[in-house]
């Protein structure tokens, strides 16, 4: 006697949850889902609604569609789409752009033509929201630590430094051939007439890669050459210039 109350006990408390078993539909956020239903068409159809909540004996709940079968009379969304097949017997209902919030139970109400033809169905939604998966890959998986590589910084070169440079070379090539200038104009006044003896200098800013400097007295055929070496060498970014200086010595 005691082992039919234990029974009967444990049947009572499994029947709630058999009568609450409604079919799951899983969705995802952002994608249309569709929640079946279907009925015979041997009768015809009178008219149908979707809702949400579980379905009552004479009602679908909270009403999101309503149909009779030829057109749509009750809309509260044009997400909300039954089934073009509808009088095929698919009355199956499609949410477009699903979000969250239409997670819950829905009701599927069909009348059917005829005496007691009422068919319901209490379908529940799922819907997920969208999970982008991270994929890290790493020769020790363990490690978490990130690792910053420092980008390799161009070369910079002082080309400032490298004109004044020049620059000081050009000015001091320049004092020094002041003295033969002088001279030789002194020479000049002095012997009006008699042999020339002339010397040109000529400087040149940058030819070839290097900073040269030729002195070339014409009477001695004596040519010097200063050459200065600047690294590195730049051909694009420096100037050509030639500046030439003659005297005469008669």
């Amino acid at each position: 006697m005691m082992s039919h109350q234990v029974l009967i006990s444990g049947l009572l408390l499994l029947l709630p949850a058999a009568v609450h078993a409604f079919p799951e539909v899983h969705g995802v956020v952002g994608q249309p889902v569709t929640l079946p239903c279907t009925y015979p068409v041997s009768n015809g159809l009178a008219s149908m609604c979707w809702g949400r909540g579980e379905c009552t004996s004479d009602t679908c709940g909270q009403t999101l569609v309503w149909t009779d079968g030829n057109r749509v009379n009750y809309q509260t969304s044009n997400r909300y789409q039954i089934n073009s097949q509808l009088l095929q017997g698919n009355a199956s209902l499609t949410i477009e752009d699903a979000y969250e919030s239409d997670s819950g139970l829905y009701c599927c109400r069909v009348e059917m033509k005829g005496w007691d033809g009422v068919q319901t169905l209490t379908t529940s939604l799922q819907v997920q929201p969208v999970w982008i998966a991270t994929v890290t890959s790493s020769n020790h998986p363990w490690n978490n630590n990130t690792e910053v590589v420092p980008t390799e910084t161009p070369l910079k070169i002082p080309i400032r430094g490298l004109f004044i440079g020049i620059s000081v070379s050009a000015s001091l090539l320049i004092l020094a051939s002041i003295p033969t200038i002088i001279r030789c104009r002194h020479r000049e006044k002095k012997s009006p007439e008699g042999n020339s003896e002339c010397s040109s200098v000529f400087f040149h800013a940058y030819q070839n890669g290097a900073f040269q400097s030729i002195v070339q007295l014409q009477a001695e055929d004596i040519i010097y050459v200063i050459e200065d070496n600047f690294h590195p060498r730049i051909k694009s970014q420096l100037p050509f210039e030639m500046t030439t200086f003659q005297s005469c010595r008669k």
